[in-house]
């Protein structure tokens, strides 16, 4: 049964503050089956951060089907500890990306 899922515009408006989504280029429909995904969402789910799927900005891409986009819940600045964590677990001690296969963006209400 298809599930309707909220854009991260619906989030980051009924959050009233900017948002976080993390996107995997190339994975397309078979999203559940990427490596970097799985990784990604077990380490979230260790670290006790918050997240949930959702849409992209459609304005943007338009509608479309899901390709695997999460919400990640931590406020966007440097104060917030879960904040810290997840870009320390992303970026590398280089300052350069861990994963080539994840995308970053921020939303605004």
């Amino acid at each position: 049964m298809p599930t309707l899922l909220p854009t991260i515009d619906e989030i980051a408006q009924e959050k009233k503050r900017r948002v976080l989504l993390l996107s995997f280029p190339g994975a397309g429909s078979k999203y559940s089956k990427n490596p970097v995904r799985k990784y990604l969402l077990s380490w979230l789910e260790l670290a006790g951060i918050p997240f949930q799927e959702c849409g992209d900005d459609p304005s943007i891409s338009g509608y479309s089907s899901y390709q695997g986009e999460i919400f990640v819940d931590v406020e966007c600045h440097s104060n917030d500890e879960d904040y810290k964590r997840l870009t320390k677990f992303l970026i590398g001690p280089d300052d350069d990306s861990r994963f080539t296969r994840i995308a970053l963006s921020f939303h605004s209400p």
